[in-house]
């Protein structure tokens, strides 16, 4: 979990790429419940994180074809694009 002072408090706003890469490294194998406020831009950002993360997607914009595809209403920031971006670059470094 990343703890509150960590976490993004604006519904537009995302972590920091560190934090959030730290935060999908540290998911055990399984079931994992990701939600915020209104399930729009982080809920997706994260969820983003982990299907990176976890090779189910190989790209942000697979993985967003993805999401969209089961939740039309996931519309990231382009704070929350940039910081995905950063992530998936690290991901596959």
């Amino acid at each position: 979990m990343i703890p509150a002072d960590e976490s993004p408090k604006r519904i537009d706003a995302a972590p920091e790429p560190s934090a959030l890469r730290e935060f999908v490294s540290r998911l055990r194998p399984g079931k994992t419940f990701i939600h915020c406020a209104q399930g729009h831009g982080r809920t997706g950002l994260f969820a983003l994180g982990v299907m990176l993360k976890s090779g189910v997607t190989r790209t942000v914009s697979e993985g967003l074809e993805k999401l969209t595809s089961v939740r039309p209403g996931i519309r990231l920031t382009a704070v929350q694009r940039r910081c995905i971006e950063t992530v998936a670059a690290q991901i596959d470094a």
